[in-house]
C-alpha cells in the first residue's frame, strides 16, 4: 500500500505517520498529543500492520 493511503487510514483513527529521513522509517503518531501511538520506527509494512489491527478492532466495537 502506498504512503499515501496509509496516510488516510491513519487520520481516520486521529493519527499521523512521520517519516524519520535520515533512517526512512516511520512513527504513527496521536494527532492531539503528538505523542508515538505504536512502537517505532517501523517500515511501511509494520505501519499497515497496526492500521489493520486498528480497523478490525474498530469493527468490532
Amino acid at each position: 500500500m502506498e504512503l499515501d493511503q496509509l496516510r488516510r487510514r491513519a487520520r481516520r483513527h486521529n493519527l499521523r505517520i512521520i517519516t524519520d529521513r535520515s533512517t526512512g522509517l516511520y512513527y504513527l503518531v496521536d494527532i492531539d498529543t503528538n505523542c508515538v501511538a505504536a512502537p517505532g520506527p517501523m517500515n511501511l509494512g509494520s505501519v499497515e500492520a497496526w492500521l489493520d489491527d486498528l480497523d478490525s478492532e474498530e469493527g468490532a466495537e
